[in-house]
């Protein structure tokens, strides 16, 4: 799963330190803020004496470094052809005077055709169909998702902090709250690190009900608010990684059920099947390793037999071991019926973060949009793929030259000029200004905060 020089350098010793036996010059805790430190020693996640005899220890070490390969055997990926602008026209946006783009949440609002775009700089932005400039926020944390309800304002999800804490600064709230309006809902405090909410009316009593994704970082949950109740939180799963949610009544009982992708150190993706009085059944519906990076799934009828598939990217390599690694891509797992799922295709895509379905062509079959964030390829080009659908669970490799002008984190399909067309909006996002530095040495000069990527395609 990883070369020898990664397992050496970088995965052993942070085994090491779980086993306790960093050193004084090595100390995972020494760039945490006092309060933080104490935090993560009250957790036990590093012992203060070895768990295990310097010789399993260098056992443990010969094993790993003399097993793995030298070198990671990456995939053969086949023949890629380039989109022009008779299929996508490439419009490059900047909604802020922000220099080095820092896009974190991008939304369409299908009900009041309009854009939601969030920055790391902790602002939110509104844009109408044409792109212009309707409003803005002013926020107390990076945005990561949001909400339309059809009757009441838009529910707006901040993480707190995109950088890895234990702290616990996540909020959900009425979009209202920034203009001193009167909230709908009271909001939700003390989330860990979350990155997306869903909700629905799990209990049937004709609320809505949250579920919030509470990522965290050492510590993070699962989390059900009854009626979006911010004293009544329920966990569901009670570890950190929880990325992303879809409710679904996976067996037509009338309850609605919980898809969860779960990341981190158990790589899942998990149904919790609603038994009704507040109880759920929990099923691994697929596991993957920890170096998977699960990053995004979707349901989507991609084989046209009439049961919902699972469309999921993984990539995301901010983790011990940053190599390339020939597992990350797009997947689809077929439903063979009662939600049983095999693989049914692969498409590598080092660093893939999100892949999105829909008819691009409009030839009446699903294809896929995909980006990659988690990379830094030789060619800026491939953080933005198009799978073209040719039947059979065939795909043509699409490429788009636009692409090169960013790092894609986020992205939303949407037919945004209502001309019947799905179009794809991108949002770029360095972490830093070295990131950017990387494509202005590959002859990148400009650097959107946006791209949309207009869909010209002629209908089929």
């Amino acid at each position: 799963m990883l070369d020898r020089e990664t397992w050496a350098s970088r995965v052993l010793p942070a085994m090491g330190w779980r086993l306790g036996l960093q050193g004084s010059d090595n100390d995972p805790l020494a760039d945490l803020d006092p309060e933080e430190k104490a935090r993560v020693e009250s957790l036990g996640i590093y012992p203060n004496k070895p768990l295990v005899t310097q010789q399993e220890w260098n056992d443990i070490v010969s094993y790993f470094t003399g097993a793995a390969p030298q070198q990671l055997r990456q995939p053969v990926i086949g023949p890629e052809q380039t989109l022009d602008k008779e299929q996508f026209q490439a419009l490059p946006l900047k909604v802020s005077a922000q220099s080095v783009p820092a896009i974190s949440m991008m939304a369409f609002d299908t009900l009041r055709h309009q854009i939601y775009v969030g920055d790391a700089g902790q602002r939110l932005f509104l844009l109408d169909s044409g792109l212009a400039l309707l409003n803005s926020w002013s926020l107390t944390g990076p945005p990561a998702h949001i909400l339309f309800p059809s009757a009441g304002p838009a529910r707006l999800l901040l993480v707190g902090s995109i950088a890895p804490t234990e702290q616990r600064n996540g909020v959900l709230f009425d979009l209202n709250d920034t203009a001193n309006s009167i909230a709908a809902k009271p909001p939700i405090v003390g989330l860990a690190r979350p990155v997306h909410v869903s909700l629905g009316d799990i209990d049937g009593d004709g609320i809505q009900d949250a579920v919030v994704c509470e990522f965290g970082h050492h510590t993070g949950r699962l989390t059900l608010f009854p009626g979006q109740d911010p004293t009544a939180a329920e966990p569901l799963i009670a570890r950190s990684g929880a990325r992303q949610t879809i409710l679904h009544d996976v067996d037509q009982d009338g309850r609605l059920d919980i898809i969860a992708l779960m990341a981190q150190a158990q790589e899942q993706i998990v149904l919790l099947k609603n038994m009704g009085d507040g109880r759920f059944s929990l099923q691994v519906l697929l596991a993957f390793s920890p170096l998977h990076g699960l990053s995004h799934m979707e349901l989507n009828d991609m084989d046209g037999d009439g049961d919902p598939d699972l469309l999921v990217s993984n990539g995301d390599n901010w983790d011990f071991s940053p190599i390339r690694k020939p597992y990350h891509g797009v997947r689809i797992f077929l439903n063979e019926g009662g939600f049983k799922f095999r693989q049914g295709a692969f498409f590598p895509l080092p660093g893939a973060s999100k892949a999105m379905a829909a008819d691009f062509d409009r030839d009446g079959d699903l294809d896929i949009a995909a980006i990659s964030f988690y990379d830094d390829p030789d060619d800026p080009i491939h953080g933005f793929l198009l799978l073209e659908n040719k039947g059979g669970l065939q795909f043509d490799r699409l490429l788009m030259p636009a692409a090169r002008m960013g790092k894609w984190l986020t992205m939303e399909c949407a037919d945004i000029d209502a001309d019947g067309g799905v179009d794809i909006l991108l949002g770029s996002y360095f972490h830093n200004p070295l990131e950017a530095t990387k494509l202005t040495m590959k002859g990148i000069t400009d650097f959107p905060q946006i791209l949309l990527l207009r869909n010209r395609w002629k209908r089929n």
